[in-house]
């Protein structure tokens, strides 16, 4: 299974899913700087931010997926408040954000997840579909898709970076250089063509993200990945995704300039369910 989806989730929609009220200054530069900063999907309440067949749910209250154990689970958040089922996103449309016990203008009532960090923060995330295809399918919709665009082959990308890649790393990997607002690189990309070849490229990262994207997602698996990640780097917090393959549309990516990312020398624990 192809862990990349729920990573590249975890780098762009994470942060959009909680509601936090935005800092109020007298100082003009600190003020248009939280401006700046602000979650953008405060101003998309009731309004689609995925495709109609898709939604997303959060419920910390699952101890597992599929046999295994979900690392985002808890009973009660750090301000003592109970955890539950939020449905985040309906059928595309965002329906509700997550809260702490510090009200918004747009929410007055905790859904239990403080988690210590300045944003409320998921538990277990869930993508859910009412259409998906199969593997070969997922393939053959590329394919299309890249020749609609006249190119004769479309990328898959199976691996990307995370965080703890790079915390060993004694050059610190530039990680404010390799990522930018395309999130960390791709690691394992793979360019697949029309016979069935799949040729391996370098490391590659999104170029220009921007939420609207997200709109763009044509088609998922059938089956889902569950994937384990720290809300950050050094956190006791964690975040259980699960979510099918997503096969965008419109997606560029770039070279990755500067020094290249290394694959770490031993897969991270969680990403084998070890």
């Amino acid at each position: 299974r192809v862990q990349a989806a729920a990573q590249f989730l975890g780098q762009h929609l994470l942060s959009r899913l909680g509601a936090a009220s935005t800092p109020v200054s007298s100082n003009q530069n600190f003020a248009a700087q939280a401006q700046r900063n602000a979650n953008p999907f405060l101003d998309k309440l009731n309004a689609r931010v995925f495709p109609r067949f898709l939604s997303v749910v959060n419920d910390p209250t699952l101890q597992e997926f599929e046999g295994r154990e979900l690392l985002g689970s808890y009973v009660v958040d750090l301000e003592g408040m109970p955890s539950r089922r939020t449905e985040l996103i309906n059928n595309g449309m965002l329906r509700a954000l997550l809260t702490s016990r510090s009200p918004t203008k747009s929410f007055a009532q905790s859904t239990g997840s403080y988690r210590g960090s300045n944003t409320p923060t998921p538990g277990n995330l869930f993508v859910e579909s009412q259409e998906s295809s199969s593997d070969a399918e997922l393939k053959d919709e590329l394919l299309l898709l890249a020749e609609d665009y006249g190119l004769e082959y479309g990328l898959v990308i199976r691996k990307l970076a995370d965080s703890w890649d790079f915390q060993n790393d004694p050059v610190g990997s530039g990680l404010s250089n390799i990522g930018g607002p395309g999130g960390l690189p791709a690691l394992e990309v793979v360019k697949l063509f029309a016979d069935g070849r799949e040729v391996a490229v370098r490391p590659m990262t999104v170029s220009n993200f921007v939420d609207s994207f997200f709109k763009d997602i044509v088609a998922v698996s059938e089956d889902r990945v569950h994937f384990d990640r720290p809300w950050s780097l050094g956190s006791s917090s964690f975040i259980s995704i699960v979510t099918p393959s997503l096969l965008f549309e419109d997606l560029t990516l770039r070279s990755v300039g500067g020094t290249k990312p290394k694959l770490p020398a031993f897969p991270h624990p969680l990403a084998t369910g070890q």
